[in-house]
């Protein structure tokens, strides 16, 4: 996963952007339904993707993929960029970002089913 951050966040700075951040979901979710005691219907599915903002000239960028392949993830920053560069042509303010600090997490669900 830090390739992929990694290669989003290049390409964004690479292009144009002073302000970068990408977020990537790898999301699995679980069901069951029962009625009068018997399962009705069961379901597992998975979904995963990505997302790049980034800021360009004061105005902010955004673009989404569910590819997470190399040429997909450098699109999507590119994308997001050139986004960003559009809005900066028609902004009336500049956005603000953070204090440029660079922060890393992870969310995980406690329960294990």
């Amino acid at each position: 996963m830090k390739d992929l951050a990694s290669w989003a966040l290049n390409t964004a700075t690479q292009r144009g952007a002073t302000y970068a951040d990408v977020r990537i979901v790898n999301d699995r979710s679980r069901a069951l339904a029962t009625n009068k005691w018997k399962i009705g219907n069961a379901s597992d599915s998975q979904s995963q993707g990505m997302n790049v903002r980034a800021i360009v000239d004061g105005a902010w960028g955004f673009a989404s993929s569910a590819e997470l392949g190399r040429k997909s993830v450098e699109t999507t920053a590119a994308l997001a960029v050139e986004i960003a560069k559009a809005s900066a042509q028609v902004k009336q303010s500049r956005c603000q970002s953070g204090s440029g600090e660079s922060r890393q997490g992870r969310v995980d669900n406690p329960f294990q089913g």
